[in-house]
């Protein structure tokens, strides 16, 4: 029989403990999973106690790519883990047709195109039931507003941007959330949607892990190789040099570099100079 890993069990504990109404005002989990830690299995945990309890009726689990709409639609009817786990749920991966996007079943798979395309029928649905939403990958999806403290970015011609606005209501209404990701940063340095933030260590901004009302599941590369969740790899070398060079045309910003990954002391330039 399949058994858990520790981040699986962790959550199947924080969604046992909300149904039973033992997780106080908890009803949004940040599952920060390692990539290929086994985060797919999440959702279907989470719906499983979530569902059996009446806390919620149906299950939404939005991606950010079409080949994993398909994918979500297989983890719940996989026939091992409905065998473990002991579930019959099933959902579909749906399209925007009019109606109810989970034709009878337990929920429905989309994706943030999806919701973007036709967010009435979307909210249509949310308002008729009480959802567990599960955001994949959140971390494409920038908060809102950020953008013009970023710089004055205008949100219309902003793509991520365009996704963030019609899931941000489907959060708002749905009874629990659960947000994926195998990074808690977005490469532009802009808030990630609907996470709580506090200042840290030099004013930065970083997530707030212990913000009321919410629950974190981790799960590290360190603890996925010592569970074998996935296989170590090994660099022949791991090194680079980088330096930002001269603007053309001159202009007042100063020269930075060479930085080196390998450096004793890193500046804070260092990382956005070699991974730019």
């Amino acid at each position: 029989m399949r058994s858990l890993r520790s981040h699986q069990s962790e959550l199947l504990a924080v969604v046992r403990a909300i149904a039973a109404g033992e997780a106080g005002e908890v009803r949004d989990i940040l599952a920060a999973v390692t990539p290929g830690g086994g985060k797919s299995l999440l959702p279907v945990l989470a719906a499983q106690a979530l569902i059996a309890a009446g806390i919620c009726e149906r299950i939404c689990w939005v991606v950010p790519r079409d080949s994993l709409r398909l994918q979500a639609e297989e983890v719940f009817a996989d026939p091992a883990w409905r065998q473990a786990l002991g579930h019959d749920l099933s959902v579909r991966a749906a399209d925007n047709t009019p109606g109810d996007p989970c034709r009878g079943l337990a929920g429905y798979v989309t994706t943030y195109q999806g919701i973007a395309a036709a967010p009435d029928l979307h909210l249509a649905a949310f308002r008729r039931h009480r959802y567990l939403l599960v955001v994949d990958e959140v971390h494409h999806l920038p908060g809102l507003n950020e953008a013009d403290a970023a710089g004055g970015r205008d949100n219309t011609q902003d793509a991520a941007a365009a996704w963030s606005a019609p899931i941000e209501p489907l959060l708002a209404l749905s009874a629990v959330r659960l947000l994926l990701s195998g990074t808690l940063e977005r490469a532009d340095g802009r808030r990630i949607l609907w996470l709580p933030y506090r200042r840290g260590t030099g004013g930065r901004q970083e997530v707030d892990l212990a913000a009321p009302g919410w629950a974190v599941v981790g799960y590290s590369r360190a603890r996925a190789l010592a569970e074998r969740a996935v296989l170590p790899v090994s660099f022949g070398a791991l090194d680079g040099e980088a330096a930002w060079p001269e603007p053309e045309g001159g202009g007042e910003r100063p020269r930075l570099g060479p930085h080196r990954l390998q450096a004793p002391a890193p500046q804070e330039s260092t990382r956005p100079a070699l991974f730019t």
